[in-house]
């Protein structure tokens, strides 16, 4: 009886030490508003409705520091999506995309900012693009939320991921100053595998102690 508890018990603790290996992230989730302006040239793959805008997130394994002007960052996973399409890391793109640039107030709070994702990847032939600025671009304040689709004439030369056209059908969807919100949320890492696995150790001898002085009560009173 004792060894098949004390298996089951290492067994917790190893499960445990695997469990904790992941460590908490700090998210920053932004709700655009609704496009309020359209455009439909040809027959694109997709078009955009009243109901569709911009959402997304950046995650990082720490919070953004306080009082940054126009800091390119770097998240370790996003997602965005415009209503039809979905930008994730998973999309190949070539500079200057994908681009983060945020500014935050003394908490870490985004204030500005400016975010462009292109996916020329899925499709070939066919650009995705989601943007979302909200920053002085550079003497102005610039606010748009902006989404397009391109099916291009010629995509080995007109399709580059920087610069459409020409192309043979197109969608666009944009609300402009009109600037949408982000929410911070995020959690502490986990306690380290090695921590885990101590405390699960701990429990363990306490749980065997117990038993055999129980069982040795037991053969006494016997």
């Amino acid at each position: 009886m004792l060894r098949r508890i004390a298996k089951l018990g290492l067994a917790a603790a190893a499960m445990t030490a695997f469990n904790s290996s992941s460590f908490g992230m700090f998210v920053y989730t932004y709700t655009g508003n609704p496009f309020t302006e359209f455009d439909v040239q040809g027959s694109p793959p997709g078009t955009y409705a009243v109901s569709d805008a911009i959402t997304g997130f950046i995650a990082f394994t720490a919070p953004l520091a306080g009082s940054l002007t126009n800091q390119v960052v770097t998240p370790v996973d996003y997602r965005f999506s415009d209503g039809i399409h979905t930008y994730t890391p998973v999309h190949t793109m070539s500079a200057p995309f994908p681009d983060f640039t945020v500014s935050t107030d003394a908490h870490g709070q985004i204030t500005s900012w400016v975010v462009a994702l292109v996916d020329s990847t899925t499709t070939v032939g066919t650009n995705w693009l989601v943007e979302t600025v909200n920053a002085y671009v550079p003497e102005f304040k610039y606010q748009d939320d902006f989404a397009s689709v391109h099916v291009c004439a010629h995509p080995a030369i007109d399709c580059p991921p920087k610069d459409f056209g020409p192309f043979i059908s197109s969608a666009g969807a944009s609300n402009h100053a009109s600037p949408g919100h982000w929410a911070a949320s995020g959690s502490p890492p986990v306690p380290e595998p090695t921590t885990s696995a101590l405390l699960a150790g701990g429990l363990l001898a306490s749980l065997l102690y117990r038993l055999r002085r129980s069982s040795g009560a037991l053969r006494a009173w016997q």
